[in-house]
């Protein structure tokens, strides 16, 4: 696409298959612009393609026939494209929004079968991508995601019916996870931006002070030089404690302010309740790994949050009853907390390394891969448990051993 190999005719016609045949025909279309639009976004970027986009990826047949893949398309074609700004008199500001709208719809799940286990699986992939598609193009992001999470609410939690759906509370949880990941990544751009508009003011201030001292020098005036060269270097210093001071509030923002003191915090206590699950009355499997993967995303958002609840998670890996891909995905997002916050995870380390003597090969296959990932990068020692390795080295399934040897120099 870099290249122009492509000709424009090739994109014209997917567009066409996108507008023509709205089943999985429309999504690989969608995808194959989608990949295309992280070289030229152009390709998706406009008043015409976007108002395509949302008729043939959010529009009535989408809705009526739940074609979760085509919406996942669309909505990961949407990653490519500019932020909206408040402009009401542009058009393609106008589609946006409406495309926004159109992406609450599908994160909320309205257009979910609430008896359906099959279709809140489908569901799933199409709410994470609408939820990042958010992120990329709307101009109040959070604005928009707290009226999910208050959209949800209403028809989870507050409703009248006597029981609360399952599924309504496991499509709640993948919500309120992924949303929290998000907004932790968000802070993280916002902060690069931040500290790339510091770090240029502060050379152009750096490069200016340098003229004026070669003019200075130039011209023999040399003793008056010490006292602005003072105050010069006394508004950098200002400069450096400001960006300090703008980075402190960040992290203190991804720390505290999106789980502590946010909207997802008040749903915190109902997550570890149900992952918990001391009653025994959570036993749907769709909203256990939804609890557990939600608890284990807003760990990763605060190390606070995260080693408080680590024996709890590692309370849930140890039960007998829990099914081999709750326990696989669990062990994957251990590694991802153990990359992000390693003094918490390490006083549990062990218990990762147990996990290679578990019955399931998928297990085994997945907690190799995480360890080797983390011993090689120097994020886990090994230790007192180079046995556990060394045992893998002659395991019966191939891949497992094969995964073995780098972690031995």
């Amino acid at each position: 696409v870099k290249e122009e190999r492509i000709p424009e005719r090739v994109f014209m016609l997917l567009w066409s298959a996108a507008k023509k045949s709205p089943g999985d025909t429309g999504a690989a279309a969608l995808q194959l612009i989608s990949m295309s639009a992280k070289s030229d976004r152009t390709i998706v970027d406009s008043k015409s393609r976007l108002k395509c986009l949302l008729d043939c990826g959010f529009g009535v047949h989408a809705e009526e026939s739940r074609n979760w893949k085509l919406v996942a398309a669309a909505a990961g074609a949407l990653h490519r494209i500019d932020r909206a700004k408040c402009d009401p008199g542009d058009a393609r500001n106008l589609v946006l929004e409406r495309i926004v709208e159109q992406l609450q719809c599908v994160s909320r799940g309205d257009w979910c079968e609430d008896a359906s286990t099959q279709d809140t699986e489908a569901w799933f992939s199409a709410a994470e991508q609408s939820i990042k598609a958010i992120f990329s193009i709307a101009a109040e992001p959070e604005q928009c995601c707290a009226e999910i999470i208050y959209g949800m609410q209403a028809r989870t939690i507050s409703s009248a019916e006597n029981a609360c759906s399952p599924l309504r509370l496991a499509r709640l949880f993948h919500v309120l996870g992924h949303i929290s990941i998000n907004l932790l990544v968000h802070t993280e751009v916002l902060v690069g931006d931040v500290r790339r508009a510091t770090a240029k003011k502060t050379l152009k201030q750096q490069e200016d002070a340098d003229k004026a001292k070669s003019a200075r020098i130039n011209n023999g005036s040399l003793g008056s030089e010490i006292s602005e060269d003072n105050a010069i270097e006394a508004e950098l210093g200002i400069a450096a404690e400001q960006e300090a001071e703008n980075e402190r509030k960040m992290a203190d923002i991804a720390e505290k302010e999106i789980l502590g003191r946010g909207l997802i915090n008040v749903f915190a206590p109902l997550l570890v309740s149900v992952v918990a699950n001391e009653s025994g009355q959570f036993t749907n499997e769709i909203l256990q790994q939804a609890s557990v993967l939600a608890l284990c995303k807003f760990m990763c958002v605060s190390s606070e949050f995260c080693e408080q609840h680590l024996p709890l998670l590692f309370t849930v890996l140890g039960r007998p009853n829990v099914s081999t891909v709750m326990k696989a995905n669990t062990v994957v997002a251990l590694g991802d907390l153990a990359f992000r916050w390693p003094n918490e995870v390490e006083p549990y380390t062990h218990h990762i390394y147990a996990c290679l003597r578990d019955s399931s090969t998928k297990v085994k296959r997945h907690t190799m891969m995480v360890l080797t990932h983390l011993i090689l990068n120097d994020m886990v020692k090994v230790k007192g448990n180079v046995c556990e390795i060394a045992l893998c080295l002659r395991d019966e399934d191939q891949r497992i051993a094969d995964m073995a040897p780098p972690v031995f120099p």
